[in-house]
């Protein structure tokens, strides 16, 4: 079964300091073992307000919002997977590194530059 995948992103920031864009350059699917999988290169450009933000340690919140739909659905079926993944971005300024912290696991990372991070 060949389904197509939907990505919508959300930062949880006030409107003015959100002017960002974000690009899904690659996005592949696949349902193994009952189970989809979903690999995706999302490029982050936010804007220079909400960049010094996190630098001055305000946290950003990502929401990815995934749908995914069989190839040629209609508009009123249902999707296959709904799902909306959550992420904290955080730059703690003591240790000098980027903490994203997956919300729906709380598996924290840390990296020590802001790209790295994104």
């Amino acid at each position: 079964m060949i389904a197509r995948c939907w990505l919508c992103l959300v930062i949880l920031l006030p409107a003015p300091v959100l002017a960002a864009e974000f690009h899904v350059t690659r996005l592949n699917t696949q349902l193994r073992d009952g189970v989809y999988e979903m690999d995706a290169e999302i490029d982050f450009e936010f804007s220079d307000k909400a960049l010094e933000a996190l630098q001055n340690g305000v946290p950003l919140t990502l929401q990815v919002h995934i749908q995914l739909r069989r190839e040629g659905a209609w508009v009123w079926e249902k999707d296959q997977l709904d799902v909306r993944l959550r992420y904290r971005i955080r730059y703690q300024s003591l240790p000098a590194v980027y903490q994203v912290v997956d919300l729906q696991s709380n598996t924290k990372q840390s990296f020590v530059t802001r790209e790295a991070a994104l």
